[in-house]
């Protein structure tokens, strides 16, 4: 599993809109999923799950960790 700083998020919201994460990850399994909330870097910071980008509309870059699976 990767982690990727300061993450475009242009090509993950159907609006292509060019808004940037502090943090990504892209998960595949759930053992990668507990090692990443159990990763000290992300205790205290903001985590949001997200699909195929179809239901949300960022208007503003996001200071947390998405997780996209």
């Amino acid at each position: 599993m990767k982690v990727l700083e300061n993450y475009s998020l242009k090509t993950l919201n159907t609006f292509g809109l060019d808004i940037k994460t502090r943090w990504f990850a892209e998960i595949n399994s759930v053992e990668s999923l507990q090692a990443l909330l159990k990763d000290q870097r992300f205790q205290s910071v903001p985590k949001m799950i997200l699909g195929g980008g179809s239901n949300i509309l960022f208007k503003d870059d996001f200071d947390g960790l998405i997780i996209h699976n």
